[in-house]
């Protein structure tokens, strides 16, 4: 009971802040008045142009949530903005969940994605914080997706691994070389928690037909 409590606490202090912000469904771009702005580290970022189609692949985490936006093409697709949201261990658990959400998004009002895949991340028994925080920031994620109006998907990492190496076990290197390819790219993603990200969209926008290999 105790944690639901918690829970609930925390998605109030959201609640009120995202109505400070007066936050809008026409997700018109805005710079969001907080002193509490999460850190987004980008490793590269190409410019905004016509693709077929738009996902933005997002692996959770609170200390580190990864990203990735890929754009389809005719044949293929492309690598157009990956990197990591990372919030401060020190500051307050309610405002790094609201720190999430902004970069998140931020990260929608640029890039418009037509989907949005996290991952459906399995945590063990024996860690029940981890899960509960876990919960948290998918559940931020999710709400900042329907908010917006964007198709949302989880997939879990045996299909991602599945899909891209065709082994469901396969080791994280590995998938990483399989990203990496169906991308055409010459060099790995970093940090690891984009590359996850990277390889989730690659597998949302497969499933959903609209990444032609």
């Amino acid at each position: 009971m105790h944690t639901i409590v918690i829970v609930v606490l925390n998605f109030n202090y959201f609640k009120n802040q995202t109505a400070m912000l007066g936050f809008r469904r026409t997700m018109s771009r805005r710079t969001y008045p907080t002193p509490y702005t999460a850190k987004i580290t980008r490793m590269s970022q190409r410019k905004k142009k016509a693709y077929n189609y738009l996902g933005l692949g997002i692996d959770p985490g609170l200390a580190a949530t990864g990203f990735a936006v890929i754009g389809c093409l005719p044949r293929g697709g492309e690598l157009c903005d990956w990197g990591a949201i990372t919030t401060a261990r020190d500051t307050l658990h309610e405002k790094r969940l609201h720190e999430i959400y902004c970069s998140v998004h931020e990260l929608i009002v640029q890039w418009q994605p037509d989907i949005i895949a996290i991952e459906d991340v399995y945590v063990m028994k024996t860690y029940p914080r981890a899960a509960i925080q876990l919960g948290e920031v998918k559940g931020i994620i999710a709400l900042t997706a329907a908010e917006a109006n964007v198709e949302y998907l989880q997939i879990k990492p045996t299909e991602v691994k599945h899909g891209l190496t065709g082994n469901g076990r396969a080791p994280k290197h590995q998938v990483c070389r399989a990203v990496q390819s169906s991308l055409g790219l010459t060099h790995s993603i970093k940090p690891e928690h984009a590359s996850d990200a990277a390889a989730i969209a690659l597998m949302a926008l497969s499933r959903t037909g609209h990444y032609n290999w």
